[in-house]
């Protein structure tokens, strides 16, 4: 009998794993600021209101952004060029010390974000690497 459980996982173990979806890690979104930064991606202008899905990017760091991206390599453009309804990526950024004196809702209340949009078009040329600099956040403080 053990021997008929070993032969079983050793098998069902594989085809477990074979069936498991890959997720796209293309995107790359990196912080080049000084200061921890939030954001949050979506494949259209919704709003952003009531969003708990923010991510952080310490000062000097990168992130993968995951938006439910199942499906393996090519996920990214499909999701952008197919669910979004203008095939546009949209990225808001919110600079830390925002978040803090405000919190999410107030930030947003109050536009104190920065909107990025790319087309499949635009990530390509970048090579999908989304650099975040000092003047993409520098209008948020303002």
């Amino acid at each position: 009998m053990e021997f008929n459980k070993r032969w079983f996982l050793l098998i069902l173990l594989p085809l477990v794993m074979l069936g498991c979806e890959r997720v796209d890690e293309k995107l790359l979104l990196v912080n080049n600021t000084n200061k921890s930064i939030y954001y949050y991606s979506l494949l259209d202008t919704g709003d952003l209101f009531n969003r708990v899905e923010f991510e952080q990017i310490s000062s000097h760091d990168s992130s993968h952004p995951f938006s439910g991206l199942g499906g393996g390599d090519g996920i990214w453009e499909y999701k952008i060029n197919n669910v979004s309804p203008d095939s546009t990526l949209y990225i808001w950024v919110f600079d830390s010390s925002e978040i803090n004196n405000r919190n999410f809702e107030g930030a947003t209340k109050y536009r104190k974000y920065t909107k990025l949009k790319y087309k499949v078009k635009d990530l390509d040329s970048l090579k999908w690497r989304i650099e975040i600099s000092k003047q993409d956040i520098s209008s948020i403080t303002k």
